[in-house]
């Protein structure tokens, strides 16, 4: 599968749009420096964007969390921005994979 055409390209790095679950897969293991993200949230309430519901959130994003580490590459970093009150599913999360994070 090749990549969508990119939102935009710089000296620093390319930007695509789309679903991130379908778009890393596109990627070569170890070719990405740096995955900076902000994922919906798990809510109570179902919103127009199609929000996750808190008991698949977990699964939902661990699955993520093992596709980008599959792409990024030895010394590549992975900023996930979750509302505090997330930390104990990172810690979930990180429990899981064996990783570690800094909060």
């Amino acid at each position: 599968m090749t990549l969508p055409n990119p939102l935009y390209t710089t000296d620093y790095g390319t930007a695509y749009v789309g679903d991130s679950l379908l778009l890393l897969d596109r990627l070569e293991p170890d070719s990405i420096d740096l995955v900076l993200t902000s994922p919906p949230f798990a809510l109570q309430r179902k919103k127009t964007y199609g929000n996750v519901e808190q008991e698949d959130y977990v699964e939902w994003l661990l699955e993520f969390c093992q596709k980008v580490y599959r792409v990024l590459s030895p010394t590549g970093s992975f900023v996930l921005d979750l509302k505090v009150r997330l930390e104990s599913y990172l810690t979930c999360i990180a429990n899981r994979t064996n990783s570690k994070y800094v909060f």
